[in-house]
């Protein structure tokens, strides 16, 4: 694998997780609006077990 293959991987995987970051910063703020977590889900994505866990860490 060469350099050039690595620093892409890289790039990625921290744009991911920049992604994930955002919506996970995104679903605490619906919550806290009291959006449905159902809807919270099927916009973000997430499951509705991620959204509880999230909700859980809010409070």
């Amino acid at each position: 694998m060469g350099l050039k293959k690595i620093l892409d991987d890289i790039e990625h995987k921290g744009r991911r997780e920049g992604e994930r970051a955002a919506k996970q910063m995104m679903v605490k703020q619906l919550l806290a609006k009291q959006v449905d977590s159902a809807i919270i889900a099927e916009v973000t994505g997430f499951s509705p077990e991620a959204i509880k866990q999230m909700e859980q860490e809010s409070d």
